[in-house]
């Protein structure tokens, strides 16, 4: 059967012939992750991931379909019962999904019976696929699964097995987790550094359709329904706390510029547009001509992107040039402000330049009005000053977004191994509580409630989004009133000021002054003002 595909943007414009499988019909399911109220307090995003591996598997199969149970908790059964799946393929990306993937594996066996094999993967499965180990799920596709969900459906078409898949685990007729998984040699990284990579300029569009009908759930910060669009895979940096690196098999690869504004054009105009790469903008060849592409069309759409603070101050006319072509947030992985607490990061004698890199990113981003999503670490052994300290310094930078994770030692990390090796370290391995919400180490200078009251405090205390850019959001067609007060009802559950006030002084607690989320409450806007 030949069928074309036009008339979507995310759909590819070619003929395909499809192949004769026993495999028909998939079905791919993003779970509700779990996690604290503050794990879902800034996004709920589409599931790229899924999306890109539908791209991979259209031509092979007559029938996919995404199901977003962190939209429609328990939707995926009448997908399911109208469109009875010959495979299911449920992402597992944070380990504290660990839990809610297992339970929902258990039910999808319960009802489709022993013979649909359950497959799994993402960035928790691949980096302690062990967790997954159970009887309900039959394979472990370990790293990027587009090609590799590809070939386990080729190849269970023809043998009935994974037997011959590589870079998956799966379980044999024993009930045993064998692994084809290839090992990797770890090389310098300017080796592994690579631009218009073929790779990523390779990749089939994801399937951006087969969610459509979630859109109205996502969001990013106060942003409704946010684009997203990957433009490259890995980090150059070796962070303790990160296992980025070792999921891409220590390689940093982007698409080529023509390939990204492909994808641009594919998105409406007037769209948040959220770049999940860990390291954005690292090419700048390529990010010069977007900016270009960007200006010069008159584009609309709004950017968020992370990359580090090292690359902002150290390319200043590139950010200059992509404010200009819309890029409104960037997420900057700030950490500490303390030399003692980096040095517990791996940072080692570069603690200086990083707090120099820190605030000239700052003030770059400040000088062309660009948000800061400012991502840092409260470590075990703060005490109030270490909390206090850090509003002061988020407050007189005004940093609009600030983010604030608990130090976790993630698993696959070299953090983890080395609090592992600590005899008197007792690691709380709940996968539940792997959430950067909740201290998995023992905190050392008060204890585990007090130390999130202050916490919570923080987030009261700080974050600095000015009213104005709010109101000019709201006229670009970037947001609503509704969507703002949503933002801050998230936090308000989140963030208990019950909790802080029991544990903390009336000196300590913030200073009266109008947040902006609070110019846009429900009151402001029965009385017209906004």
């Amino acid at each position: 059967m030949i069928e074309k595909f036009d008339g979507n943007p995310n759909i590819p414009s070619v003929i395909k012939e499809r192949t004769k499988s026993p495999i028909k019909r998939v079905l791919l399911i993003n779970p509700n992750h779990g996690g604290s109220e503050g794990f879902q307090v800034p996004a709920r995003t589409e599931p790229l991931g899924l999306e890109y591996v539908a791209g991979a598997i259209t031509d092979i199969v007559e029938d996919v379909r995404i199901h977003d149970d962190s939209a429609e908790p328990g939707g995926w059964k009448e997908d399911a019962r109208q469109y009875p799946p010959d495979m299911v393929g449920i992402s597992c990306n944070y380990t504290v999904a660990v839990p809610e993937v297992k339970r929902l594996a258990g039910e999808i066996r319960e009802m489709l019976g022993k013979d649909v094999p359950i497959l799994d993967g993402g960035h928790a499965a691949s980096i302690k696929p062990d967790e997954l180990f159970t009887p309900d799920i039959d394979g472990i596709v370990s790293g990027k699964g587009e090609k590799t969900f590809r070939k386990a459906i080729e190849e269970f078409a023809k043998t009935g097995s994974f037997e011959n898949v590589e870079d998956m685990y799966y379980r044999n007729k024993d009930n045993e987790f064998i692994s084809n998984v290839r090992p990797y040699e770890i090389l310098e990284i300017d080796l592994l550094t690579e631009f218009n990579s073929p790779y990523m300029n390779g990749l089939v569009l994801p399937r951006k359709d087969l969610v459509d009908r979630f859109r109205d759930s996502y969001y990013l910060l106060y942003y409704p329904n946010p684009q997203v669009l990957r433009t490259a895979d890995g980090c150059t940096n070796r962070c303790d706390f990160c296992s980025s690196h070792k999921f891409n098999k220590e390689m940093y690869q982007s698409e080529s510029a023509e390939q990204t504004i492909k994808k641009l054009e594919a998105i409406p105009d007037k769209s948040y547009v959220m770049l999940p790469d860990d390291f954005a903008f690292y090419d700048r060849k390529a990010w010069n001509k977007i900016g270009d592409y960007l200006i010069e069309t008159k584009s609309k759409r709004h950017l968020w992107a992370q990359t580090r603070a090292k690359f902002i101050a150290e390319n200043e006319e590139l950010i200059k040039k992509l404010a200009k072509a819309g890029l409104d947030t960037v997420l900057v992985g700030l950490e500490s402000f303390d030399k003692s607490h980096l040095k517990k990061v791996g940072k080692g004698e570069e603690v200086d330049k990083n707090i120099r890199h820190n605030f000239e990113a700052m003030r770059i981003l400040k000088r062309y009005n660009i948000a800061l999503w400012g991502a840092q670490i409260l470590f075990p052994d703060f005490d109030k000053e270490n909390f206090i300290n850090l509003a002061d310094i988020n407050n007189e930078m005004k940093v609009e977004y600030p983010q604030y994770a608990i130090y976790t030692p993630l698993h696959g990390t070299e953090l983890y191994k080395r609090e592992l090796k600590k005899g008197n370290v007792a690691i709380d391995e709940d996968p539940k509580h792997f959430d950067l919400f909740y201290s998995v180490l023992p905190t050392t200078k008060m204890e585990k409630e007090e130390f999130y009251a202050w916490r919570d405090w923080l987030y009261k205390h700080t974050g600095s989004v000015s009213p104005l850019k709010m109101r000019e959001d709201i006229r670009a067609g970037l947001t609503t009133a509704e969507h703002i007060r949503a933002f801050g009802k998230r936090q308000e559950q989140a963030y208990s000021t019950e909790r802080y006030e029991k544990f903390i002084p009336a000196e300590y607690k913030p200073k009266d002054y109008p947040k902006a989320i609070e110019i846009f409450s429900d009151e402001k806007a029965k009385t017209g003002e906004i």
